[in-house]
């Protein structure tokens, strides 16, 4: 693995041998699935290493996703107490196969986050992934079809009781995004400015 990072080369071909639920930071990874399959499982397997087409890289590790972001509209409600940030998101569906989209919140220990999700047939499922963020999955009602569009909202409400820092939003995306915008709106009137790094 530390070898396919640093030379940027997929040397690790991921095959699903047996039927597991992929979940956490595991599951934006595409791999080839061969479970209840016999005579099939070997086209199965070349199909999928000459299938770099449909796959999207970019540099690092896990290097193939199996969601693209169409856009992302993040809205920020600022007052003393709370930040409330409503997340809508347009996706396009890289592989089928799957019903679950991985995100993560970072935010401050000693102060509290409380997700719901905004759309029908959508659920929050949350996991303990030990780190520093609030990692959950997204769990829609159907598995995906691949290059089916898929939209979703999430809000999520985040105490701001001890005040770590102000005039500081944004927003982390985890997959390739072709658009993202960010709305901010304020009980204050101090006009602030915005700054988008790349």
């Amino acid at each position: 693995m530390a070898e396919q990072i640093r030379l940027n080369e997929r040397r690790i071909i991921p095959i699903r041998i047996a039927p597991v639920n992929l979940e956490g930071l595991l599951s934006p990874i595409v791999y080839i699935d061969i479970v209840d399959k016999t005579e099939d499982a070997q086209n199965e397997i070349l199909a999928g290493v000459k299938d770099i087409n449909l796959r999207k890289s970019v540099k690092g590790y896990p290097a193939y996703y199996n969601i693209e972001h169409i856009q992302i509209d993040n809205d920020y409600y600022v007052n003393d107490s709370e930040i409330i940030f409503q997340k809508l998101c347009r996706c396009r569906v890289l592989q089928s196969g799957f019903n679950k989209i991985h995100n993560r919140i970072t935010w401050f220990a000693d102060e509290e986050i409380s997700l719901s999700s905004m759309t029908g047939g959508v659920e929050i499922e949350y996991l303990d992934l030990r780190d520093t963020n609030l990692n959950y999955n997204v769990v829609f009602d159907h598995e995906f079809a691949k290059d089916e569009v898929i939209e979703y909202c999430i809000k999520t409400v985040l105490t701001n009781k001890n005040q770590h820092f102000a005039n500081f939003f944004s927003t982390e995306v985890i997959a390739p995004i072709k658009y993202t915008f960010i709305h901010f709106r304020s009980y204050c009137e101090k006009i602030l400015y915005s700054k988008i790094i790349k």
